[in-house]
């Protein structure tokens, strides 16, 4: 683990999207929340492996770039669907192009090269109720920790009609997406 947290400029990492106002002291201020969290429960992890962590709903990489700077010792998977405002809606019908060329994948990708993390990655695809309980029907962790910010709603928006086909109402649909995550 390293001691010292890289500097992210306010710039490349705050954004507006109409209503929705995602300023700077939401970024720091989790951040500063998180750290000791996240390096408690790494520390606690198996070592006999890689550790790792998923930044679900990334957007801009601010959280994944943090974590894959300040440990090292673990691999970060920023998963970035576009369904939500603040990286717009190219997963919702587009492909996994679309979802690459958006602007906050793209300020990702570039801090990743000027960082030089090789421990981070950018995995551009949608969860949704359907692909959760595929990974939950594995039976153990897909990773050490799980960033899940301002995301979960989105995942539930877009999984409002497989909970019908699941028979599930969507309030007992969101549960089980919750508790598969």
């Amino acid at each position: 683990m390293s001691e010292l947290d890289v500097l992210l400029p306010k710039k490349d990492f705050t954004y507006n999207a109409g209503r929705t106002d995602r300023p700077w002291n939401h970024f720091t201020g989790r951040w500063e929340a998180i750290k000791p969290i996240l390096a408690e429960m790494l520390a606690a992890s198996s070592n006999m492996r890689p550790l790792r962590i998923v930044d679900l709903g990334s957007c801009n990489g601010f959280f994944a770039l943090k974590a894959a700077y300040r440990h090292p010792e673990a691999d970060v998977v920023a998963i970035e669907g576009s369904v939500g405002i603040g990286n717009g809606t190219a997963g919702l019908q587009g492909t996994v192009r679309q979802i690459l060329r958006t602007e906050a994948v793209q300020t990702h990708l570039r801090w990743i090269q000027k960082l030089q993390l090789t421990n981070c990655f950018v995995a551009p695809e949608v969860w949704d109720y359907k692909y959760v309980c595929n990974l939950a029907s594995g039976g153990r962790p897909i990773c050490d920790a799980m960033f899940s910010l301002s995301v979960i709603h989105h995942i539930d928006n877009v999984s409002a009609q497989q909970y019908i086909q699941a028979g599930l109402s969507r309030v007992q649909g969101g549960i089980d997406l919750i508790a598969k995550l």
